[in-house]
């Protein structure tokens, strides 16, 4: 202990002895000042940082005709000089608007293959694919028909957001207890095959990957498991006693829209199953009929007949602003191929103040009508 003087001793004061009352002792932060060479110190209590929080739990709903709106009850003024951390958190649901969901599907896979088609950089490759072969990350062209032979292992290279693009003019078959298989990070709905033509994947084969035919049938063998979409933007989408599970939102810049929902998907063209097969996706044409996917097949998904309505694509931002003006570094998108019944949205900023800075957090929706329930705004001094 230091004694009145400023001199530590080992030895405790009268009345206080370790273990004794140890828990009625305040603890605080001082600071101690003096000139050197001896003299009376000045001890100087050191204020906590400041922090400012709001919180609501008020339902608001806005709409694209909102326009960017203050959250509910999220604005904070700042009294002193200083840097701030400000967080923002928002509980939040969309409600996709009522679409065309098949016209809507048509145009994504037909911007689908255009995107896939632009990707520069493709690499040369051979007419057949697979026997053992490992491909790393990247675009690669087969100027010929082609087919995947035995097993074709795509290596992510640790890297989960791994584009693979195999694209063929002409087309594009599987042999019998073919393999697409995935390693080091790779991701199914990351991987791209596109045939200028058919896609028939043979009997027994394990596939990965979305496939899609540009102006022919695609069609999945019996015994056949895809992680996956089977696509066709002219042609049949056929499937036997198959598995297809639609593999989610890929993390490339390649834009699926409504299509991250479905399996099974044609622009014209009918889909068609025999066997008994299961499907974990939506199933739609915009052109055609759907056949054969009764019992004691398996459907967890939607089928969509043309002209069909559903919830279409979701879209709002949020972000915090500094007496009006964005925050750039704390915008935050989020968005869907449809309604978004349970979300959650965080953003941070540090931000420079004074005193009277008024800090808001706002959103703005883009498409649907968006509901924000539990919500906090806070400002920590840094």
């Amino acid at each position: 202990m230091f004694n009145n003087l400023g001199i530590f001793s080992s030895r405790f004061p009268q009345g206080l002895r370790p273990g004794i009352n140890l828990r009625k002792l305040a603890v605080r932060t001082f600071q101690v000042s003096g000139r050197r060479g001896g003299g009376v110190n000045t001890i100087v209590p050191v204020p906590p940082p400041l922090l400012l929080r709001v919180t609501g739990t008020t339902p608001q709903v806005t709409t694209s005709e909102s326009g960017t709106v203050i959250v509910t009850g999220m604005t904070l003024t700042w009294p002193i000089t200083s840097n701030a951390l400000a967080t923002f958190n928002a509980d939040f649901s969309i409600v996709g608007p009522t679409i065309n969901i098949t016209a809507a599907g048509a145009a994504a896979t037909t911007a689908l293959a255009v995107q896939l088609a632009a990707l520069p950089g493709g690499i040369p490759h051979g007419a057949v694919l697979g026997n053992g072969e490992t491909l790393a990350p990247g675009v690669y062209d087969i100027v010929t028909p082609a087919s995947i032979q035995g097993i074709l292992t795509l290596n992510g290279g640790g890297n989960p957001n791994a584009l693979f693009v195999i694209r063929v003019a002409g087309a594009l078959t599987s042999v019998a207890a073919s393999q697409v298989q995935l390693t080091n990070g790779a991701q199914a709905k990351n991987v791209f095959f596109v045939s200028q033509g058919a896609t028939a994947l043979g009997a027994n084969t394990i596939f990965r990957g979305t496939a899609l035919a540009v102006g022919g049938a695609a069609t999945l063998g019996n015994g056949s498991t895809m992680t996956g979409r089977l696509l066709s933007t002219i042609g049949a989408v056929n499937t036997d006693t198959s598995v297809v599970t639609e593999p989610g939102a890929t993390t490339t810049p390649v834009v699926l829209g409504v299509l991250e929902t479905f399996a099974l998907f044609t622009n014209n063209g009918a889909v068609a199953n025999t066997g008994t097969s299961v499907i974990n996706g939506n199933i739609g044409t915009n052109v055609g009929a759907i056949t054969g996917y009764g019992l004691p097949s398996t459907v967890n998904g939607t089928i969509y007949p043309p002209g069909a309505t559903a919830a279409g694509p979701v879209s709002a931002s949020f972000g915090i602003y500094k007496n009006g003006v964005l925050v750039p570094a704390s915008l935050v998108t989020v968005s869907g191929p449809t309604t978004i019944p349970s979300g959650h949205v965080t953003t941070t900023a540090t931000i420079p103040l004074v005193p009277g800075d008024i800090i808001t957090a706002r959103s703005t929706v883009t498409a649907g009508t968006m509901t924000v329930t539990n919500r906090s705004l806070s400002l920590q001094q840094v």
